[in-house]
């Protein structure tokens, strides 16, 4: 097994725990769980597609250890998203 593919089923395994960890705390419906699992794509112009990062790979990026905590984190996940998608529309218009 390469390095890349020791990188992704760590990321796996700590996706599934975060998960786990979401639905635990039940600060979020199943349907919002599975929407920052899977954000969904605007199609602001006609064959393309905005969206965002899914909020696991946010994480892992910002705050893998979760030093701020679950709520905390999901927040700013909203906000740089939202922030995000209206730049990335402005910028087309």
């Amino acid at each position: 097994m390469g390095n890349f593919q020791k990188a992704e089923a760590k990321f796996q395994d700590w996706r599934s725990k975060l998960i786990q960890r979401l639905q635990a705390e039940k600060l979020l419906s199943a349907r919002d769980i599975e929407v920052l699992l899977r954000p969904p794509r605007s199609e602001h112009v006609t064959n393309l597609s905005v969206s965002y990062l899914s909020f696991p790979v946010w994480l892992a990026k910002y705050d893998h250890k979760m030093t701020r905590g679950l709520e905390v984190n999901l927040n700013s996940y909203r906000a740089q998203k939202n922030k995000h998608m209206e730049d990335v529309r402005k910028q087309l218009e």
